[in-house]
């Protein structure tokens, strides 16, 4: 890979635990430090257990309620001993859906040793009970900061995170989040002249009202709500704490759902400068699942013909045929045998989210050269097809034996099963197969939402009888809300995984949890190319075993790369990606400031696993990877659907 010019520098967070041995001495020194006249309005004056630090030009930002109403006239913020920086600004800003917000005030102050005051030219209005946040940042090209808060293992209780910005000279008037933490309280507090009269109302429209359920089903949850207060323009939707849309309406249904599943579903208004209401939510569930019938109404056999009634004396031939005459729930059991090329059209009256499913009888092998699903709410279990493709919606492979599938579904459920094998000629004429890897892409101006890949294994993906071909084992080449869970790959050619939004956006989607075993032709693991911006990427708790990983898709480098174990760190390495990292483990290199926080590389040259030559990526009982994926951020269960419990692990496997 040719070498590229470095990103600037992420945040790099120097963590030395140290306990506050003279902390009634040194609060009791804060307290003189107010002043007479002036009473704290919010934050904290207690000396927090734990030293933290942020390089100079990355600012970052701590939650605190306002005990009182006034108007701040100063902040203060402990600085510790070892603090190099000269010069500390401090600002206070708005909340905006628990991230800060717009920027009330600021100031700078030279760094003194413990309390350093700092006296704000504006004098904002702070409302009791409300959320705010008091940042501070050492300007870019001077020295560290270090601070006191409640980092690394001390048990935060509020919430902060940096800007995503690394060469600041000043606070920005609106903040961009880089990472996210726990670490609150800071040692930090704002001081200023109370106020008795009400609270200022605020200059954002008011949340919406009246939030409730007006349809449940499986998959779907339809939200209506009384319009908000003021001049809203629109609102936002957001599902467990994610954006996930918007609407002028006052309504919204939540679609892709999982069947008996929680999900914390809420609302924002905006205005038209952009500013948003505080988030108006609820906690709803999807109806529970229904179980397939344990006895088949419907029966298909090779022998059959699509004159019958597909009962069981009389069965049918196609799938066509038992898709048109199921009704929504049944279940269609398909006789052993092989039934070529199959086709599974619209109809118009599948519009129940009971699907129709389609499985074998006990003990029948049923194989298919080619499977199409064009129609809506349909199941296929445990069958081979040589290919399949789907542009449904509401569509569920289950344990499939493939050998690749080309998508634009909607609603799309890929579960379990074994794909590969796949070595296709070259088309007639061209030097490129007709279908090559697995693919999810845009087609016939669809492009594909809501999709989940888990528990696949991708293998054995080959480019020996097309030798121009580009044989990856899975690709992305353009989709909204897809998550990429729990699956392994091993002898892919040139990728394992490549995401490339070649034919349309890349936007909220999750690779997590994924054993990546070394390709073939020693191209990358995972190549996340920068061809499209992928707003709400993540890239987490994933094993990437000796060959490496691209991503370099966010340009703002809001993506987030964390809890990984990979091959190699480096200032290079990590410079490259376009992406918020931490909590990365490595076989090999350095972890430098620009790995992030929690980085680590393994001592011996290797994390330990259970046996990495023949594919077993679980670590061992005394794993580098033990214990170093971030506590706070996790996914609930592992590859193996073991639950995880801290001490978390790195990687895709909890111990």
């Amino acid at each position: 890979m040719p070498e590229r010019t470095r990103s600037a520098s992420v945040r790099g967070r120097l963590r030395i635990l140290l306990i506050a041995a003279f902390l009634a001495l040194v609060v009791g020194a804060a307290a003189g430090a107010m002043g007479r006249g002036s009473a704290m309005l919010l934050g904290s004056r207690q000396v927090q257990p734990a030293t933290d630090s942020d390089r100079s030009g990355t600012a970052e930002a701590f939650a605190a309620r306002a005990r009182s109403s006034g108007k701040v006239e100063a902040l203060s913020v402990y600085l510790d001993r070892s603090s190099t920086a000269t010069t500390v600004l401090l600002g206070l800003y708005t909340d905006a859906n628990g991230h800060p917000g717009q920027l009330l005030a600021s100031g700078r102050a030279r760094a003194a040793a413990e309390w350093t005051r700092v006296s704000l030219a504006a004098h904002p209005t702070v409302s009791a009970g409300q959320t705010y946040w008091i940042a501070l940042l050492a300007p870019d090209g001077g020295d560290q900061v270090r601070f006191r808060d409640r980092c690394c293992g001390s048990n935060g209780t509020a919430a902060s995170e940096t800007s995503s910005q690394t060469s600041l000279a000043a606070l920005p008037a609106t903040w961009a989040t880089g990472s996210r933490y726990s670490d609150g309280p800071l040692s930090a507090y704002a001081v200023g002249a109370t106020l008795s009269v009400r609270a200022v109302r605020p200059s954002v429209v008011l949340a919406p009202n009246a939030l409730a359920e007006t349809l449940v089903t499986t998959t779907r949850i339809s939200l209506a709500w009384k319009p908000a207060s003021g001049k809203a323009r629109g609102y936002i939707v957001y599902r467990n704490g994610i954006a996930v849309g918007r609407t002028k309406r006052t309504r919204y249904t939540f679609a892709g759902l999982r069947c008996g599943t929680s999900y914390t579903l809420s609302v924002s208004a905006y205005d038209a400068a952009g500013k948003r209401s505080p988030q108006a939510g609820l906690t709803a569930s999807t109806s529970p699942c229904v179980p397939p019938s344990t006895g088949a109404t419907l029966f298909l056999s090779p022998s059959g013909t699509d004159n019958n009634s597909c009962s069981q004396s009389a069965p049918c031939r196609s799938f066509d045929r038992a898709y048109r005459v199921g009704q929504p729930g049944q279940v269609v059991q398909v006789a052993a045998g092989s039934y070529g090329s199959q086709s599974i059209p619209k109809d118009a009256r599948k519009t129940s989210d009971a699907n129709v499913v389609f499985q074998p009888a006990s003990g029948a092998v049923v194989s298919m050269s080619g499977l199409d699903i064009f129609g809506n709410h349909v199941t296929i279990k445990n069958m081979t097809a040589d290919i399949w493709t789907a542009s449904g919606t509401d569509i569920t492979l289950q344990n499939m034996q493939t050998q690749t599938f080309i998508t634009n579904a909607h609603e799309l459920n890929v579960l379990g099963g074994d794909y590969g094998n796949y070595a296709p000629p070259c088309a007639p004429g061209s030097t490129y197969p007709a279908v090559d890897n697995a693919t999810v892409s845009p087609a016939n101006g669809q492009t594909p939402t809501d999709i989940l890949i888990k528990g696949v294994t991708f293998h054995d993906y080959s480019s020996v009888n097309c030798p121009a071909s580009h044989m990856d084992c899975l690709q992305v080449a353009g989709a909204i809300r897809l998550t990429i869970s729990g699956n392994k790959f091993y002898r892919c050619r040139v990728q394992d995984l490549i995401l490339t939004g070649d034919f349309g956006v890349m936007d909220n989607i999750t690779v997590e949890q994924n054993w990546f075993g070394p390709t073939v032709g020693g191209g990358e693991s995972m190549d996340w190319n920068p061809t499209r911006e992928c707003p709400g990427a993540i890239v987490r708790y994933n094993t990437f075993v000796d060959t490496g990983v691209e991503f370099d898709c966010s340009r703002d480098r809001s993506g987030k790369y964390y809890g990984n174990i990979v091959p190699r760190l480096s200032d290079f390495d990590c410079g490259t990606k376009q992406a918020v990292q931490w909590d990365n483990v490595a076989d090999t290199g350095t972890a430098t400031a620009e790995c992030g926080r929690g980085s680590y590389v393994a001592r011996d040259g290797e994390v330990d696993m259970v046996n990495r030559a023949a594919g077993d990526y679980h670590l061992t009982a005394n794993s580098e990877a033990r214990g170093r994926g971030d506590r706070n951020n996790f996914p609930p269960t592992d590859i193996d659907g073991k639950r995880r419990t801290p001490p978390i692990d790195a990687g895709a496997a909890q111990r």
